[in-house]
């Protein structure tokens, strides 16, 4: 696959340290700023951790500033986008990309709902995700890779 941007639809590969390989893309159209961004990054590696709001997901820190892009705050299970830093909060922040791994609905005691930055999908049953967020969860975080997925 080209890693040149605007040539072909953004397939990445996300894999999980201890089990869980799952492909994907990048809404290339919905989040350019944002999907192009991680493209131009990738490789990229993480640690992943758990996370909970009124749902399942998996999140990473990142150096990126993403734009808002794509802001929806009642997420699908399989979505990734970036929780973004919110003013007011304390502390220093960086951005988290966040993978859903179930429905669910990003909230903070300090402001309620708050949107998550879509920028793509993975592919896998609902059962798959899960499975990795439950393990993450119980065994605590692990290493995280995104790569661009390689074409047949």
């Amino acid at each position: 696959m080209s890693k040149e941007w605007g040539s072909e639809m953004k397939r990445i590969v996300v894999e999980f340290e201890r089990g869980g390989k799952f492909t994907g893309e990048l809404y290339e159209k919905e989040a350019p700023k944002n999907s192009k961004m991680i493209w131009d990054a990738l490789p990229f590696e993480g640690q992943a951790w758990h996370g909970i709001w009124s749902g399942h997901g998996v999140l990473v820190k990142t150096p990126f500033s993403p734009a808002v892009e794509n802001p929806l705050t009642v997420i699908q299970h399989g979505m990734i986008g970036f929780l973004p830093h919110i003013p007011g909060l304390p502390g220093t922040q960086e951005a988290e990309l966040t993978f859903a791994m179930g429905y669910l609905r990003p909230r903070t005691p300090y402001t309620g709902d708050c949107p998550l930055y879509v920028v793509g999908r993975l592919n896998g049953t609902f059962e798959e995700l899960r499975e990795v967020s439950k393990r993450i969860q119980r065994q605590g975080m692990e290493k995280l890779r995104i790569s661009v997925a390689e074409t047949t």
